[in-house]
């Protein structure tokens, strides 16, 4: 009986099948690893734009509350704040004060 070595060695993907099979999956590979990047990329824009928009905001609302503590300060009006478990403190400027004294006198 004859041994026949070409039997053991069928491969069923020819080796150009197993070239186009490899390509496509780098393909794809890189396809997705590109979408994954941009995605990242995108992500990161999106968070920064937020931020900044966060901080503006925060720095507007401060500049508001400074506004509106000097105005009631200069009219000489009492400013409440709040602090702690439901204290407050009432300022007022120390001009506003003085006037006082000198209008008593």
């Amino acid at each position: 009986m004859e041994y026949n070595d070409n039997l053991h060695n069928v491969n069923p993907y020819p080796r150009n099948k197993r070239k186009s099979v490899l390509i496509i999956v780098m393909a794809i590979v890189i396809v997705l690893s590109l979408g994954y990047i941009g995605y990242n990329f995108h992500n990161d824009y999106v968070l920064g734009l937020q931020e900044d928009s966060y901080v503006q905001g925060a720095n507007d609302g401060m500049l508001e509350l400074y506004t509106n503590i000097i105005e009631s300060a200069t009219q000489c009006q009492q400013i409440p704040f709040a602090y702690g478990d439901n204290q407050t403190l009432n300022l007022i400027a120390v001009e506003c004060l003085q006037q006082e004294n000198n209008n008593g006198n």
